[in-house]
């Protein structure tokens, strides 16, 4: 049996990332970016020239792991689906940092 509040208060702990150009270019690489290496607005992201970070990747940053196979949980894994990851972009997302997330459920 699923105990809703124990999942909105589930604690997690704090997560670092550190954040390399080798990541940005691993992530575009894995969504398909770089097959035309001649391709100069493919190549800003798989390149260490001027390197940009896919917006996207925002959303794989700093994953808290499969917290939900936990069987305090309550939670039938293999039957979950997410319903909606959101994030908000102030800025371009760096290529280089040390990140730091405090996840939360906000809602179930």
């Amino acid at each position: 049996m699923i105990d809703y509040r124990k999942l909105l208060e589930w604690p997690f702990p704090e997560i670092e990332q550190v954040l390399t150009p080798r990541d940005p270019m691993l992530y575009a690489l894995g969504v398909g970016l770089g097959d035309d290496p001649v391709d100069r607005r493919q190549l800003r992201f798989v390149f260490e020239k001027d390197l940009v970070a896919l917006p996207s990747m925002a959303a794989i940053l700093c994953y808290p792991g499969n917290w939900l196979r936990n069987p305090e949980t309550g939670v039938n894994y293999t039957r979950v689906m997410n319903g909606g990851t959101r994030f908000v972009i102030h800025r371009p997302l760096p290529t280089q940092a040390t990140l730091v997330a405090r996840p939360r459920v906000l809602d179930i």
